[in-house]
């Protein structure tokens, strides 16, 4: 529960920790801010995998800090599809309701 907390703080202050330092973030839609946020996340992900790692006992078959981040090649393809297939149904219903709406 610790490292769940841990991680939990790490995540939400990486996204404030700008106002500390001087930035402004009142605009969410500004570029700079966007972009900011952008380097708090992924930093925050590097982070936490770092962390697990860390914390994992050594052990026979135990994931490698890549495979933790998720870069590994084994069934990268299958991730790719099921991605682009969860976008597209995502997309799917606002398409068909635009569809709709321009038919009557």
């Amino acid at each position: 529960v610790g490292y769940a907390v841990a991680l939990l703080v790490f995540f939400v202050g990486s996204l404030y920790v700008w106002n500390f330092l001087g930035y402004d973030n009142k605009d969410r839609n500004k570029v700079e801010v966007i972009q900011r946020r952008v380097v708090s996340v992924f930093g925050s992900c590097v982070a936490s995998g770092i962390l697990v790692f860390l914390s994992c006992e050594p052990a026979a078959g135990a994931p490698t800090l890549a495979e933790l981040l998720g870069l590994q090649l084994e069934g990268s393809v299958q991730a790719s599809v099921t991605a682009l297939l969860l976008t597209m149904l995502l997309f799917a219903g606002p398409l068909l309701q635009l569809g709709l709406d321009l038919q009557l």
